[in-house]
């Protein structure tokens, strides 16, 4: 459990509280939106976490807990911090490199899979940054569920 910290002028603010009270708001207007979960980085995943974790994402449900796709080096430390994990959905690979079109398939069809594990079905996954080739992933028809989300249906920030 974390100690709530000291700011300069006496505030004090307790991390896993922080972090309840944000991913509630955010789910909510993940909900009123009918957006069914969010694939977040950098900023956006710092302000929903309330962590900065280098080189990570999140996958924040409108309903459930958010899970940090983190590297194996991170892992410990951020689930300390009461937060789940799981590994890295893909290293920052091109198309074009070894093995990276299969990266991108991967990436595809976990986050759709996440989607049905987390009741968001057909509802649109809002994102807010993604290289081209992970974004079109998403899209690529065959290579997920069909419960996929048509391009017309996203939604970014």
């Amino acid at each position: 459990m974390s100690e709530p910290r000291v700011a300069g002028g006496g505030q004090t603010w307790d991390d896993q509280r922080l972090r309840r009270q944000r991913a509630k708001r955010l789910q909510e207007q993940m909900r009123q939106r009918n957006i069914g979960a969010m694939y977040l980085t950098d900023v956006n995943l710092q302000y929903a976490l309330c962590m900065k974790v280098p080189g990570s994402a999140a996958f924040v449900p409108a309903q459930g807990d958010p899970i940090a796709f983190v590297r194996p080096r991170d892992a410990g430390w951020v689930q300390r911090q009461g937060v789940a994990t799981a590994p890295t959905l893909y290293g920052g690979s091109s198309t074009w490199e070894p093995g990276g079109e299969a990266e991108f398939a991967r990436f595809g069809q976990a986050i759709a899979d996440l989607m049905q594990e987390s009741g968001a079905g057909a509802l649109p996954l809002g994102v807010d940054t993604l290289e081209a080739a992970a974004f079109l992933a998403l899209q690529a028809p065959g290579s997920a569920s069909s419960t996929r989300v048509p391009p017309s249906r996203w939604h970014a920030p």
